[in-house]
């Protein structure tokens, strides 16, 4: 199946930034579970396998309208195994961070374990381009990176979970039971607020 050309070019960006070699060194653990750099590689060979028409694949789509009508800056549905993004040209340091939350939103699925319990699944992906931020931009600052646009900063779950990131980032590579609480407490207050959790779709 041909790409659609706005898709060829966004599916060679996404592929570019999980070439980047910051992406080789997220290794990390939360609750049970690990991510760990080949997880990255796993979903770059199924989007690659995309272009060729092989299987398994993850499609990457170009989806502005979708995404911008419910204020997303970017999300993995995994009843159809696509990662969707509103923008093309990656301009920001956020828009390249983005691209490491989804793909571990599709890691995850590649796992099966895009069930998991109470938004695990969102607080390792906030946790994961929180560490990749860190690694790529040391000398930014989180709203250098982030450019934060809500009121509620101090408790955005990427903001926690940037604060967090240096925990994970030593030898231990986990946080602890309270930290991991806080993280997954200010996700799971955040997604009240959305319902797309409930729809196979991950933002």
């Amino acid at each position: 199946m041909a790409l659609d050309p706005f898709d060829n070019l966004l599916t060679s960006a996404v592929l570019r930034v999980l070439g980047y070699p910051e992406v080789m060194k997220l290794n990390f653990s939360f609750a049970e579970y690990q991510m760990f750099a080949h997880h990255y590689l796993t979903v770059k060979s199924n989007i690659q396998n995309s272009i060729s028409n092989k299987h398994p694949q993850i499609r990457v789509l170009y989806r502005p309208h979708r995404l911008q009508k419910i204020g997303s800056y970017g999300g993995y549905e995994h009843v159809s195994n696509t990662l969707q993004l509103p923008f093309l040209d990656f301009a920001t340091t956020k828009q390249i961070c983005t691209v490491i939350h989804e793909c571990t939103h599709a890691s995850h699925d590649l796992r099966s374990l895009s069930n998991m319990r109470g938004g695990v699944t969102e607080a390792m992906s906030f946790l994961a381009e929180a560490i990749f931020a860190r690694l790529r931009y040391p000398g930014l600052t989180y709203k250098a990176i982030f450019q934060p646009d809500n009121k509620e900063e101090k408790t955005y779950p990427a903001r926690i979970a940037y604060d967090l990131a240096p925990k994970v980032m030593g030898s231990i590579k986990r946080l602890s039971e309270k930290e991991e609480i806080s993280l997954l407490e200010s996700v799971q207050s955040f997604y009240k607020k959305v319902f797309l959790q409930k729809s196979g779709f991950n933002g």
